[in-house]
């Protein structure tokens, strides 16, 4: 992991601000940098720490005393100092008077106002218009996800039910003793299980159907197989409805509980 540091400045402002990141490389720190930037920051130099030195990658040096910490750097050993003068590396002492890469007065890092510099790369994008980013959301929510959600069911009651058995929980195979409605208990509990078994009980079905004629009908295989995946949704939807059910019922079992005992 490295350090890096981006020297950005504020529209109306003279002073940078030093934004420091800890990340494995620079796309991936310029990338988290473009989050935490506020409206109307810039970034004008990106610096690496090499040898408890700043070197610039890009932009050009800047002096300390016209730096200030960002509020949103990463936490930094003490030995690091996040306001340090940065060095150039030899790529910008061959051409420091690169139109791309001068920025103010190198020598003091003070930028005028009226000077237009130059964005570098890591700017924020611009973001997606309105109307287009809310058509593609509705798109993946009302069209994509009828398809995807089901998959995401079916993972899901796998995974409870794998993670009951390696935990040793046996809430699945013993009715609670200390309730008043043990049907409502196993019913929850079992519903992983039918939507589990539901992909694997139900193919059977559809295939020995389809082929129990005098020729095999695919296009009974093809329905009952389209149907067998999207079975889970109703599945799912009804054990939610008793998991709420069960949940009233419970909590008007506790409250109905502390009454009778402070009687």
């Amino acid at each position: 992991m490295q350090y890096f540091r981006f020297l950005t400045k504020t529209s109306g402002q003279t002073h940078l601000r030093a934004l420091v990141l800890q990340s494995a490389s620079a796309s991936e720190a310029g990338k988290r940098a473009k989050e935490l930037l506020i409206a109307n920051e810039k970034i004008l130099s990106i610096n690496v720490l090499k040898d408890n030195a700043w070197l610039v990658i890009k932009g050009v040096e800047v002096k300390g005393k016209t730096i200030q910490r960002h509020g949103r750097s990463d936490q930094v050993p003490e030995e690091i100092d996040p306001l340090a003068d940065a060095l150039l590396d030899e790529q910008f002492r061959e051409s420091p008077e690169s139109p791309k890469m001068k920025i103010g007065n190198s020598q003091s890092g003070q930028i005028p106002e009226n000077q237009v510099t130059e964005e570098i790369s890591t700017e924020k994008e611009a973001p997606m218009p309105t109307l287009l980013a809310a058509t593609i959301e509705a798109f993946m929510v009302c069209v994509v996800r009828v398809f995807t959600i089901s998959l995401s069911i079916w993972q899901g009651s796998a995974h409870r039910l794998a993670k009951k058995q390696n935990d040793g929980d046996d809430d699945y195979a013993e009715l609670k003793t200390d309730t008043e409605f043990p049907v409502f208990e196993w019913m929850k509990a079992s519903w992983d299980g039918v939507i589990f078994l539901s992909w694997i009980v139900m193919p059977l079905i559809v295939m020995y159907a389809a082929g129990s004629g005098y020729r095999y009908d695919w296009s009974t295989f093809w329905i009952g197989m389209i149907a067998t995946y999207f079975m889970v949704i109703p599945l799912s939807l009804t054990k939610e409805a008793l998991v709420l059910i069960l949940s009233i019922a419970l909590n008007v079992e506790r409250i109905s509980y502390k009454t009778s005992s402070k009687k």
